[in-house]
């Protein structure tokens, strides 16, 4: 099944991944079984995030992937990331932290404009949460000092594990397989996003929600 041509429908193609998966649920379960065998991490991930895990590695290994697929195994790890992110450490820290967004003005840094729409409508996108934690290591802001220190009330192995370099790769790994670029993912770098969100994933589970 090719998926190529589609990339700017993203409904559609959702729609085709759909159809593929449903056609293969017991390849899926298989593929799940071994995951459980192989890592006990999968068992603290949220529904969501545990099934684009296992979707993941699923396009990656359980087929002979072309293009299409090896950057649908990249987009369903970065979600599984973004989402356990969002749920256990982005979205809890706003609502039991009360801080308030940043106001809006001319000129505000990246960092403000993310906490703004964090605050504001808990969304946020996985690049964007990564780097967030990277800055609260040296946080500038009153927002990143609260995110700092709540951090390191229960999230320390997250905090001290996050790198730039994660950060950096994941972000640009994240781009084109999401969204409709000329660079195409290679196998090995899914092998590499699969291996850094696994870790990143471990670090999560490692705080108090886990």
């Amino acid at each position: 099944m090719a998926l190529g041509g589609i990339g700017g429908d993203t409904r559609r193609q959702e729609r085709l991944i759909q159809d593929l998966l449903n056609k293969r649920k017991e390849e899926l379960g298989f593929v799940e079984n071994v995951i459980r065998a192989l890592w006990r991490g999968i068992e603290a991930l949220t529904d969501g995030a545990r099934q684009d895990w296992v979707q993941g590695c699923f396009f990656l290994w359980w087929r002979q992937p072309a293009a299409d697929f090896i950057e649908l195994a990249a987009a369903r790890f970065s979600r599984a990331v973004e989402r356990e992110l969002l749920e256990r450490v982005f979205r809890p820290f706003v609502r039991s932290s009360g801080v308030r967004p940043p106001e809006k003005q001319h000129g505000m840094s990246k960092s403000d404009q993310v906490w703004r729409r964090m605050v504001q409508r808990q969304e946020g996108s996985l690049g964007d949460l990564l780097w967030e934690l990277v800055r609260a290591k040296n946080p500038a802001s009153a927002i990143s000092k609260a995110f700092s220190q709540w951090l390191n009330g229960g999230f320390q192995s997250l905090a001290l594990g996050i790198s730039e370099d994660d950060a950096g790769r994941l972000g640009d790994y994240r781009t084109p397989a999401v969204h409709a670029t000329r660079r195409t993912l290679g196998r090995a770098d899914a092998e590499d996003m699969w291996r850094r969100c696994q870790q990143l994933l471990t670090l999560i589970h490692d705080g108090p929600q886990a």
